[in-house]
């Protein structure tokens, strides 16, 4: 417990330059005695003492302790990705993660990206029990186990915002649906007619149709199939959405044949930037209307929105 005894008239200036070091300790107080001031840091500095110092009562982040700046929060689960060097503290992490979050009961660390036939991320459990969470999101709730079923918090927004592209009796059909939180958005969120969500991962599928249940969405149906072998099977639509950046463009056929002459497609694209209007040419008897570029998934790959309407 170290500290730098300062003249008072001094102190700001000398914390402003311990915090940009990165040096200051924001755990413990400043203590002013007399006409000095005790001034906290975390090592022993040139001129530091031994002194301790009251807490503050903030706890030390991931990213003080770690570095780690950014994770993702489902429920009251934690998944972080941990870099290579700093696996062999993953347990340390979690434990970590533990204490600063009291609501959170489990921490996974991401071995690998979504992946595989059902799209599902591999995780590893380092902190916390394993389970069912619940998460909640601008007033609608979604269970789901993150290690069977994939689920993106970051995309609430994007989530509210395709609502606004719903019209009023819309038939609505949402290919990869996953645990259905574009279903429920559009079932709870606008005044569609039916909303019909197909989604090959069985496990996902038991978690959307509790989710429908939860939310009670009454124009709702679950479809647990592969897209390219059932879309025959389900009839037309006025709107369709593909929420899949690196595979929707493969299912432009299915597409066309799932929706009504002049209903509409949303299809989400991962592309590099001068690779996109070749991409969109593979886009065969659609209209495109409006592109909207998004998030940077990649070194210099965007995701896309693309609308386009069926000839």
């Amino acid at each position: 417990m170290y500290a730098l005894r300062v003249k008072r008239e001094n102190a700001q200036e000398k914390i402003i330059e311990l915090k940009n070091s990165g040096d200051y300790d924001d755990l413990r107080r400043v203590l002013r005695v007399k006409d000095e001031v005790l001034i906290p840091v975390k090592t022993k500095l040139p001129g530091a003492i031994l002194k301790k110092l009251s807490p503050t009562g903030k706890k030390r982040s991931l990213k003080d302790l770690f570095g780690i700046g950014s994770f993702d929060l489902i429920g009251d689960t934690i998944i972080i990705w941990i870099p290579n060097e700093l696996i062999d503290k993953k347990k340390e992490i979690g434990e970590h993660a533990l204490k600063m979050y009291p609501a959170v009961k489990a921490v996974y660390s991401k071995v690998s990206a979504v992946s595989g036939k059902y799209r599902v991320p591999k995780l590893e459990l380092i902190a916390g029990k394993a389970g069912v969470t619940t998460h909640l999101e601008n007033g609608l709730r979604f269970k789901l186990n993150v290690k069977k079923a994939y689920f993106s918090a970051r995309q609430s927004g994007e989530r509210l915002k395709l609502t606004k592209y719903v019209r009023d009796g819309d038939e609505v059909c949402v290919l990869f649906a996953g645990i259905g939180p574009i279903p429920v958005y559009v079932s709870k969120k606008t005044k569609a007619k039916r909303i019909v969500a197909v989604e090959i991962n069985p496990d996902a599928v038991k978690f959307m149709i509790e989710n429908f249940s939860i939310n009670k969405c009454e124009n709702t149906t679950a479809i647990c199939g592969d897209a390219k072998v059932i879309y025959p099977t389900i009839g037309t639509f006025d709107l369709l959405i593909l929420p899949l950046p690196k595979s929707s463009i493969d299912f432009t056929n299915e597409a066309h044949s799932l929706l009504k002459l002049g209903g509409r497609a949303i299809f989400y694209m991962a592309s590099q930037k001068e690779e996109l209007s070749s991409k969109i040419k593979k886009l065969k008897g659609f209209e495109v209307e409006k592109i909207r570029r998004e998030i940077e998934i990649s070194p210099g790959e965007y995701r896309y929105v693309v609308h386009v309407r069926r000839k």
